[in-house]
């Protein structure tokens, strides 16, 4: 914190502290304490700068409505070409952060479809859970043996007519 004090700063204090105080002075002191504790409140909680991919994306689209108008007006393509590569160059580090920001935001909201499971429900019995690799081998499952038929099952490997 600088301050710019004069000599004439220190005179004027000193000669206010042998004077006293009047109740409006007090009162203007006290809102210039308070005005000054509000301010550096506001310095403090200023929210830092940061990218939000919405108004990145509308910059991008900016540039590009920009790098459209001169190309339709030039007719030196080679100018254009190198101009448009010069502005791209120029905003890919941008580009870098909105790729960054798009792909965390993708994570985020692919962790919404996992469900979170405790450790104490982890105890129970699990439920079964149907076979995910496929309805060809659903279909291949012979039907579960019961007491009745005592007939062996057929090998997975051995076609129906290879085992008579």
């Amino acid at each position: 914190m600088e301050l710019d004090l004069q000599e004439d700063d220190f005179t004027e204090l000193l000669a206010m502290q042998h004077q006293e105080h009047t109740n409006e002075d007090l009162m203007e002191l006290e809102a210039q304490r308070k005005d000054e504790e509000r301010q550096e409140e506001e310095e403090v909680t200023e929210e830092p700068k940061r990218f939000m991919t919405q108004e990145m994306a509308k910059g991008f689209s900016l540039f590009k409505e920009a790098l459209l108008v001169f190309e339709t007006q030039d007719l030196n393509v080679e100018q254009y070409t190198k101009a448009a590569a010069a502005v791209q160059n120029a905003i890919q580090c941008y580009c870098i952060i909105y790729d960054e920001k798009k792909r965390a935001t993708t994570q985020t909201s692919l962790d919404h479809f996992f469900k979170r499971v405790d450790r104490t429900e982890s105890s129970k019995e699990p439920e079964p859970v149907p076979s995910t690799s496929g309805e060809s081998e659903i279909a291949a499952c012979p039907p579960s043996p019961t007491a009745d038929d005592p007939s062996p099952l057929p090998s997975p490997t051995s076609s129906p007519s290879s085992s008579q």
